[in-house]
């Protein structure tokens, strides 16, 4: 799961300082799944979903695609339907 999220990372060019930030998901939570320690909860992924504009079931799965804008704070940036 976190290898989506590293993808949607980089889609997006923002970092997970960012997206802690702006979302309120904590970096330690964000290190953990990195690290395989934990798998977020229900209420993370959905934080983390909205974000991005995907669906919780395309951030644990990659296999469904963006359903709607995402609330990145960005001004000037392509949205990510242009980029995948």
């Amino acid at each position: 799961m976190y290898e989506i999220f590293s993808k949607l990372l980089h889609t997006y060019g923002v970092t997970p300082y960012k997206v802690s930030k702006e979302t309120g998901v904590s970096q330690s939570t964000l290190s953990d799944w990195k690290l395989g320690k934990v798998t977020p909860k229900s209420d993370t992924m959905k934080k983390l979903a909205d974000y991005f504009g995907v669906s919780i079931d395309y951030l644990m799965t990659g296999k469904e695609g963006i359903e709607k804008e995402p609330q990145l704070k960005q001004i000037g940036r392509a949205s990510c339907r242009e980029r995948v």
